[in-house]
């Protein structure tokens, strides 16, 4: 598979590279400039509009790939634009009324609203972007111009820096500066899709005329299923987040992302593969050839368990280290390590929730996620209490864990496909206890 694709896994690599220089910097910068209590603000806000942007986007992206993607018609433009027009209109008009609700529930029941204006103002517009960016991607990704999404993506990370730099040269600290890094590339990257979009109106607009796009019951069913999905697996990341600023304080939440921000280097394989593997496990699953769908799964499978492997190791060794660039956050090493063990578990076990999606079996990895996230809230609600933000850490390696155990459980008794065998689970077992006995021996390594 990476053969086929070498041309776009490096151009990913490059925009992985960008994507990780432009969040790092700028979380190193925040803290420099504004001081931990405000990254934590800036953090926990982050995590609360990103629920709202998983809620307006309604599943619509997964949908744009699973009608598109599989489509067996070749053309030379874009496939699918009206579609994308008809789930844009609807997926704006479901984040201004999903924000217009939170923020006058804010403005009734909170009692710090004029000093959270700032934050509400920003992530509402900025979620609005995010909404109409994240659907383009789906779009141009379904219709095989993967190349084209890394490209616009590298050029805002390549921007973000940019912005970095002038608001590190500023002469007076104001909190504008914050404002223009969120929003200022969220509108960048909606005016590059667009452009692009235009130019491939007229045969967009052919290739229209002859393709029933219009929605129907079981899209729109399909699509709620993935929305809800998707909600419960990134409360099964962010929820510890939004709790940690409810029962702790925003120090608590700055060291608890900035940990989660190193941690998710481990996904660093699956990330660079994820958009190829959506297409292509649609497209697989749809010619109905097992043997190539399980060849494919692995692949992809032992790349991104490769890659966990390797970035876990280099966390352990010098974990803490690279806590410290980013300020006062060398003790939170055991959250880095525990976090880094709920990505390596998830990416050691597979693309799992993309394999039944893509097989039409959302309602399978619905169950399995809200279950996780029942799990985690109760978790954080029994543990932070008294263990703070390393009980959250481990709640959420534990809902992880967890939801990719019953994902396996289910493909072997529903599917019969079964991928892992016992010397995967052995390997999982063994680094998972080996990194849990070194943070539990005073993690002596520098």
């Amino acid at each position: 598979m990476l053969r086929h694709y070498k041309g776009t896994i490096v151009l990913t690599c490059i925009n992985q590279a960008s994507l990780f220089a432009s969040g790092y910097i700028g979380i190193a910068l925040i803290n420099k400039m504004f001081g931990q209590e405000t990254f934590g603000q800036y953090a926990f806000f982050q995590s609360l509009f990103g629920y709202i942007l998983v809620f307006a986007v309604l599943g619509f992206d997964k949908l744009l790939i699973y009608k598109i993607a599989g489509d067996s018609k070749k053309s030379g433009g874009f496939n699918g634009g009206r579609l994308l027009r008809s789930l844009v209109s609807i997926s704006v008009g479901a984040v201004v009324l999903t924000e217009s609700v939170l923020i006058g529930a804010w403005w009734l029941l909170g009692n710090q609203f004029s000093t959270d204006a700032f934050w509400l103002f920003i992530f509402s517009i900025n979620a609005i972007f995010a909404v109409v960016g994240t659907l383009f991607v789906a779009f141009f990704q379904a219709n095989k111009r993967v190349e084209a999404t890394i490209s616009i993506a590298i050029f805002i990370n390549i921007f973000k820096i940019l912005v970095i730099v002038l608001m590190d040269q500023a002469s007076e600290i104001d909190k504008i500066w914050l404002g223009a890094f969120i929003l200022l590339p969220s509108l960048l990257n909606i005016v590059l899709f667009l452009y692009l979009f235009q130019k491939g109106q007229d045969s967009l607009e052919n290739l229209d005329a002859r393709q029933n796009e219009d929605l129907d019951r079981s899209d729109i069913t399909y699509s709620l299923r993935l929305m809800l999905t998707k909600f419960t697996h990134t409360g099964v990341e962010r929820i510890d987040l939004i709790m940690i600023g409810v029962l702790l304080t925003p120090i608590a939440v700055a060291e608890y992302a900035v940990a989660a921000k190193v941690a998710i280097l481990v996904a660093a394989g699956n990330t660079m593969l994820s958009p190829l593997l959506s297409t292509r496990l649609r497209q697989i699953i749809q010619q109905g050839n097992e043997q190539e769908l399980l060849s494919e799964y692995n692949k992809a499978r032992v790349f991104s368990t490769l890659t966990a492997i390797s970035v876990l190791v280099v966390l352990l060794v010098f974990g803490k280290s690279l806590l410290s660039l980013f300020g006062n956050y060398s003790e939170t090493f055991p959250i880095l390590v525990v976090l880094a063990l709920a990505h390596f578990n998830r990416n050691a076990f597979g693309p799992n929730g993309r394999f039944l999606m893509f097989n039409g079996l959302s309602t399978a990895t619905l169950v399995t996620t809200t279950t996780t996230l029942f799990l985690i809230v109760s978790l954080n609600i029994i543990l932070i209490p008294s263990f703070g933000i390393m009980g959250a850490a481990f709640g959420t390696m534990m809902s992880i864990a967890l939801v990719n155990i019953c994902l396996q459980i289910y493909m072997a008794v529903k599917l019969g496909f079964r991928p892992l065998r016992l010397p995967d689970y052995l390997l999982i077992l063994a680094l998972n206890i080996i990194s849990l006995l070194i943070i539990f021996n005073g993690h002596p390594v520098s």
